[in-house]
Formats: structure tokens, sequence, C-alpha cells
């Protein structure tokens, strides 16, 4: 029997196939890096949850070669140093990130209330 080269996982309900050793970039959408943060503030903040798994869905979906393209999806957000804040909720939730254009990739940095935000230091 042939022993398949790649793995499957299952990420909020899809089976997605990877490959040992090879990201998940390109053709795939932009990527979250880490997912695990959004769980632990949607276990905190449970009114949160849907809300943000809407923002992932959108973030996972786009594909971004600058800032302006990301204005374009994400009219709310905002720059901050190298980090972009995005809205999320009607302003009752932020993420700030770091977002890598050329590796489409979404680095989340924090996760807070629109409370929280305003003790930030970025």
């Amino acid at each position: 029997m042939l022993k398949r080269p790649f793995r499957e996982k299952v990420r909020r309900g899809r089976v997605v196939y990877t490959w040992p050793g090879v990201p998940i970039v390109g053709t795939w959408g932009v990527r979250i890096v880490s997912e695990k943060r959004i769980r632990e503030f949607v276990e905190r903040e449970p009114r949160s949850g849907e809300a943000l798994w809407h923002w992932v869905d959108a973030i996972e979906s786009a594909a971004w070669n600058n800032p302006g393209e990301l204005k374009a999806t994400f009219g709310s957000a905002s720059f901050a140093g190298d980090l972009t804040v995005f809205n999320i909720g009607g302003n009752k939730f932020r993420i700030a990130a770091f977002v890598h254009y050329r590796a489409q990739i979404v680095y989340i940095k924090r996760i807070g209330t629109h409370e929280e935000y305003g003790k930030w230091e970025l």
C-alpha cells in the first residue's frame, strides 16, 4: 500500500492537506499566525467568536501586495508603525498584527476589546 506524502489536518471543520516542510502560502490566500491566540481570546470573550471567525475567513481569502490593497478590503484598518490594527465586530474588538505582504502571512501580536486597546503601547 502506498503511503500518502501529505498530512490531513482539520482546521475549523475543514480538511486541509499539507506536505511536510512545505508552508501553505500563495494560492491559498493569506495565512494567520497564530489562530491559537484567537481561540484563547474567544474563550475569554465568547461574544467575540462570530466576528473574529468572520475576520479569519476574510483574511484567509485575501491576497494583498501592499497596505493600499489591505485598506481596500478593511477600510477601518489603521497602521501603527509596523503593525496593522484591525477593528472587529463594529469596533468592539481590536487585533494588532504584523502583515508580511510578500509571504502572505498575518502575525497576530495582540487581541483585545476596544477598552483594552486604549492601554496598549504599540
